[in-house]
């Protein structure tokens, strides 16, 4: 009988005491949030996300079926995001572990936030046709490829921040890399500029 009684001491006092200060009942609990938003990211996928294809397909408008499709992703990465951000809320943690999920939700947010810009950026030439009256379609297309590396480096940048890793000896690092790269193709550099030149 005091053996009975003792395994259930123990397993009472771990099942509370849990992982990392986090009882079973909030792991179990998470687990169902992010279950239940994993559910609704099919759902949003399957129905929504379609029947938003399937309507806009009927427009003559270009610009709205480009902006559903590239939307797409971003749509399907925000139940994930807020599954996490709703999961972790409902768990204790403390010390460095609070402080590194805290990090988790910042940088998934960050990313949600960056890769939508980046994939609005495309339809949104769409409505650009005067630049590319101006400029040529070749040109634009370069300069929108720049903008969309531009956008991946600033959320590089942003993630790492949060994490509190520098970025000024990276970039450092990448600026004697491109150093010694222009110093090795300095002909075929002038030729690009001439490209462009001839491009305007």
């Amino acid at each position: 009988m005091n053996v009975l009684e003792n395994f259930r001491e123990l397993f009472v006092e771990i099942w509370q005491q849990g992982i990392a200060g986090v009882n079973f009942t909030q792991i179990g609990l998470a687990i169902v949030i992010l279950l239940f938003f994993l559910l609704l990211r099919g759902l949003i996928a399957k129905f929504i996300l379609q029947r938003l294809k399937n309507y806009v397909a009927k427009t003559s408008n270009k610009f709205d079926d480009a902006l559903v499709a590239a939307s797409a992703g971003p749509v399907k990465f925000l139940p994930i995001v807020l599954g996490i951000f709703m999961a972790t809320s409902y768990m204790d943690f403390e010390g460095k572990m609070s402080v590194f999920v805290d990090n988790i939700n910042r940088s998934l947010i960050t990313i949600l936030i960056f890769w939508l810009i980046h994939q609005v950026v495309e339809p949104i030439t769409f409505l650009i046709k005067r630049v590319e009256e101006l400029l040529s379609k070749d040109l634009l297309n370069w300069v929108i490829k720049a903008n969309n590396i531009l956008i991946i480096f600033f959320v590089f940048s942003a993630t790492l921040d949060l994490w509190v890793i520098k970025i000024a000896p990276i970039i450092a690092l990448l600026g004697f890399f491109w150093v010694a790269v222009a110093l090795v193709s300095q002909d075929l550099f002038k030729t690009f500029l001439s490209v462009i030149l001839v491009l305007f």
